[in-house]
């Protein structure tokens, strides 16, 4: 989980009715943030999934079957351990997306063979 420092500021007014304003300084807070960290592969599957579906998980190509967010084929999704589920499911398309960059199949993608991502 990643941390965030803000800061803050503490103001106080005299309780006598239109007194001075007195600010104290500044500190620091530390924040946690529930903010999941990128990585080059998440990138990767977002640059991946602009091109071939512009992030439209129900695209489906009817010229080559492919289907979904990173536009699985039918017989490429059979070979990821995600096949027992939807090939519409955005998040084991990603899932399915990571497995093939970290097995070395990226450039199954034609958008990554030309360079685009």
């Amino acid at each position: 989980m990643a941390a965030l420092v803000g800061l803050v500021l503490i103001v106080m007014v005299d309780g006598g009715g239109g007194g001075p304003v007195v600010e104290a300084a500044a500190e620091p807070e530390i924040v946690e943030a529930s903010v999941p960290q990128r990585d080059a592969i998440d990138r990767r599957l977002d640059c991946i999934a602009w091109f071939e579906s512009r992030n439209y998980p129900l695209a489906y190509n009817r010229t080559s079957g492919a289907s979904g967010l990173l536009q699985f084929l039918p017989s490429t999704w059979r070979t990821t351990p995600q096949a027992r589920l939807s090939i519409w499911d955005p998040v084991a398309q990603r899932a399915a997306g990571r497995y093939m960059i970290e097995a070395g199949r990226v450039r199954e993608w034609s958008v990554v063979r030309a360079g685009l991502c």
